[in-house]
């Protein structure tokens, strides 16, 4: 039930998501009666859309993801992100976080020392990625409001796990 204050969601929005979940029961082979016959109704409600039914099967699908099976994939798009860091790079990191709490500070600090070679020097021939010291203090900034000290967080620990494998 909503609480006095909080923002109602559009109604045709409400209806386009029954609609989806009853796509993706069709989908998963779960469909019943009741869902065919209300699938028929929302069928003729002009507000429900197909780009509205599409963006709630996206966002249904999403809500649904299990972190631990996506995180390698996601965790390189956002060190990818962190290379060029400009502001919708940063709104990114702030959506995935947002939807999912994911990655934790800790997290990308394994990941990006996994990632380490992102730190190195680049020669004069290679394309210049910006400098990822600044990016990731200022990203570490946003996110968690706080400062990181790069060499002793991600770098140190990276070096020191090569030398002992």
């Amino acid at each position: 039930m909503r609480k006095n204050g909080e923002a109602r969601y559009d109604t045709c929005w409400r209806k386009s998501r029954i609609a989806a979940r009853i796509l993706l029961r069709e989908e998963a082979g779960t469909l019943t009666a009741r869902d065919v016959a209300l699938g028929r109704k929302l069928a003729e409600d002009t507000g429900v859309t197909p780009q509205l039914i599409d963006q709630a099967i996206r966002e249904i699908r999403w809500e649904n993801t299990d972190w631990n099976a996506n995180t390698g994939k996601l965790l390189d798009t956002l060190a990818s992100k962190l290379q060029r860091l400009e502001e919708k790079d940063v709104e990114a990191f702030k959506l995935v976080i947002s939807k999912t709490g994911h990655p934790t500070e800790s997290e990308l600090i394994k990941h990006l020392q996994k990632a380490v070679d992102l730190y190195r020097p680049k020669f004069d021939e290679e394309t210049a990625r910006g400098d990822m010291f600044a990016k990731t203090r200022a990203l570490w900034k946003v996110l968690w409001n706080k400062e990181i000290d790069v060499r002793a967080a991600i770098i140190r620990p990276a070096l020191a796990r090569a030398v002992h494998n």
